[in-house]
């Protein structure tokens, strides 16, 4: 009791203590406030059933590699597929983000320049996915004539690849065709994705750090052909090879560098020592034919150049050294 009367009295001293204390004046705060939402058009609403039916066969999508990626433990096969499942996500996102934009009228996040459906790009890149749908059955086909084995590992990769390069059509195609934007300082880079995926590496971009040479640009490289070919129980990747000395500033004799196989990013994914040894004047080009490597069927970076499409790849040339016809030599 005498406890309960002593808060008692300390509160009725502190209120008469706040009751004599002289009120502070109010000092007006001016707040500015920003509209959150907006009303969807006529037209984003019209969009909703579509972005809904592509969200549902995007997901129906995911859950099919995630259960192909159950059957691997590990390797190349396995780290496309994750990869595959991460640029699915990334689709997702972007589908999802829209319907809900769409739906609450809440404004992005995030701002990011517009960009405007074009219809007629989607429906390049749609057909373009369904001739790579019927190249992946056709490939299925002829890898399930195999129960195991190095040729059937090889297929299986080369069926990875293609799929890999589905997903990337398809989300090309949804970003077309609902005017979709990724930011690229805000969004998460694909390596940044795939790294939330179990048994994947994220791989740092390069892009920041990577500097172009004056020897990288004195030829332009364009890829014809690539063929794999047996000789003398010796396995050989071989190509036809297009060189254009676009800033050769005199005619040279040889030139010796380094062919460097990129993926579509521009990344190297093998260098190859190479001399283009025909006599070769500026501004014009020079065509090589049957020079490549030997195969090593346990790298992966060889079964990588093995399994992935010549359409999925680019070329360009480091020069280390120029031969002139003159006499002289240039080395970098």
């Amino acid at each position: 009791m005498r406890i309960r009367l002593h808060f008692i009295l300390a509160a009725l001293l502190a209120t008469s203590a706040l009751a004599q204390t002289p009120a502070k004046k109010a000092i007006p705060v001016q707040v500015k406030t920003q509209a959150l939402t907006h009303s969807p058009t006529p037209e984003q609403l019209a969009m909703l059933p579509a972005l809904r039916a592509d969200l549902e066969d995007v997901r129906k999508r995911i859950a099919q590699a995630e259960v192909e990626d159950q059957k691997y433990s590990g390797g190349l096969i396995k780290s496309m597929i994750q990869s595959r499942i991460a640029a699915m996500r990334v689709t997702d996102a972007l589908v999802e983000q829209r319907i809900k934009s769409i739906e609450t009228g809440a404004r992005m996040t995030i701002e990011a320049p517009s960009s405007k459906p074009d219809p007629g790009l989607a429906a390049s890149l749609d057909s373009e996915a369904s001739a790579q749908r019927l190249k992946i059955e056709q490939a299925r086909v002829e890898a399930d004539r195999y129960s195991g084995g190095l040729i059937k590992a090889q297929k299986e990769s080369t069926i990875a690849t293609m799929e890999s390069t589905l997903a990337m059509l398809e989300q090309k195609s949804l970003i077309s065709k609902y005017g979709l934007v990724l930011p690229s300082a805000a969004a998460p880079s694909l390596s940044a994705v795939a790294a939330t995926q179990p048994n994947v590496k994220a791989v740092p971009s390069q892009k920041a750090t990577r500097k172009v040479l004056p020897q990288d640009e004195l030829l332009k490289v364009r890829l014809i052909n690539k063929r794999f070919t047996e000789q003398k129980y010796q396995k050989y990747i071989f190509f036809d090879i297009e060189f254009l000395a676009e800033k050769l500033s005199k005619p040279a004799r040889a030139i010796k560098g380094r062919l460097n196989l990129n993926d579509l990013f521009g990344d190297r994914v093998l260098g190859i020592g190479w001399t283009v040894d025909r006599p070769t004047n500026p501004g014009e080009s020079v065509t090589e034919s049957g020079q490549g490597f030997q195969y090593n069927q346990f790298m992966e970076k060889h079964q990588w150049v093995n399994t992935t499409d010549l359409s999925n790849m680019t070329a360009t040339f480091t020069v280390e050294s120029i031969l002139y016809q003159d006499g002289t030599r240039e080395d970098f």
